[in-house]
């Protein structure tokens, strides 16, 4: 009887030592699972005490991403390492992050040699040896903002001249249409046509046509005003808007100088190239309400001119009176 009390318990202990040993070595398993993850993921990734917000460690790519070595970093806080531009934005994490995990909060963090990046912030509260931690995760994104950015602006300018496009300047012409009628003022849609690019095109080539195209997109920028649009709609075609002019004749003195600056000779290769150019006017709110039909109207007034033997403008109106 002795003798199987004795094996019973040598049993029991080796089962509980069995059970013990195979709970230390799960623990072992996550916890090197937690730190192959924790070192080895792509995105800068920080563990700071929720007591304090002391760093107490950072990951290879909070390295990379930062600039920042982790002896330069760990025993500090993310506000004396300078990462957080603004330290209410900082005191918003926080609040957010007491009330739930963070989940891809964007901010612009100041990396190492005061370069700034935009980023998206996570964060969730863990508990690491009976103590309250914050895991963040952080994401620069600075480059799919450029890529964005750019994208937006392709989307809406002219390839070619980098002026706005046809969206683009329907967008400006409400604006510019709000305006006026705010201020009882007029807005002219011009139409202007280069005369003779096909002939450029045939005499140098393509490329000298481009590069007259974007000269006289050049000359037109600099000639008018910030509030005033110069948008090309494709081929040798531009469409401007004029905003906020009361009289006719300031609208004349205008196109006579896109004329006049358009027929300076342009150099190109060694080849000196002139051209000319046809206009048409039409005016907001006085020959139509509607963009398309003032377009309509200015194109109309632009080939009588192409008609009549170019270099020229004409409204649409034949007593040229607002």
């Amino acid at each position: 009887m002795v003798a199987y009390s004795s094996l019973n318990i040598m049993i029991t202990v080796g089962l509980i030592m069995m059970v013990s040993q195979r709970v230390l070595n799960e623990a072992k398993t996550e916890k090197d699972k937690y730190n192959k993850t924790f070192h080895s993921s792509p995105y800068a990734m920080l563990l700071t005490k929720a007591q304090d917000g002391k760093i107490f460690e950072v990951n290879e790519g909070f390295v990379h991403m930062t600039g920042y070595q982790p002896e330069e970093v760990v025993g500090k806080t993310t506000l004396e390492v300078g990462l957080w531009i603004d330290p209410e934005d900082r005191k918003e994490f926080v609040c957010d992050l007491m009330s739930g995990d963070v989940h891809e909060k964007e901010a612009i963090f100041r990396i190492k040699n005061d370069v700034f990046i935009n980023c998206l912030v996570s964060a969730t509260i863990i508990t690491i040896q009976g103590e309250e931690c914050i895991l963040t995760s952080v994401n620069d994104i600075s480059e799919m903002n450029r890529i964005r950015k750019k994208l937006e602006v392709m989307a809406l300018h002219d390839t070619l001249t980098g002026l706005p496009n046809r969206n683009l300047f329907y967008d400006r012409a409400e604006i510019a249409f709000a305006n006026a009628r705010r201020d009882h003022s007029n807005v002219a849609v011009v139409s202007l046509d280069i005369d003779h690019l096909k002939s450029i095109n045939d005499q140098w080539g393509h490329a000298a046509g481009d590069f007259v195209l974007v000269s006289v997109s050049s000359r037109l920028s600099e000639l008018l005003r910030k509030s005033d649009t110069v948008s090309r709609f494709g081929g040798d075609e531009f469409l401007i808007l004029l905003d906020g002019f009361l009289q006719v004749d300031e609208i004349k003195n205008v196109v006579l100088k896109m004329i006049d600056r358009l027929a300076e000779p342009i150099e190109y290769e060694g080849n000196t190239m002139v051209i000319s150019a046809s206009a048409g006017i039409a005016i907001f709110p006085n020959d139509d309400l509607e963009i398309d039909e003032l377009i309509r109207k200015s194109d109309e007034a632009m080939y009588y001119i192409k008609e009549h033997g170019r270099n020229g403008y004409r409204f649409y109106r034949d007593d040229e009176q607002l």
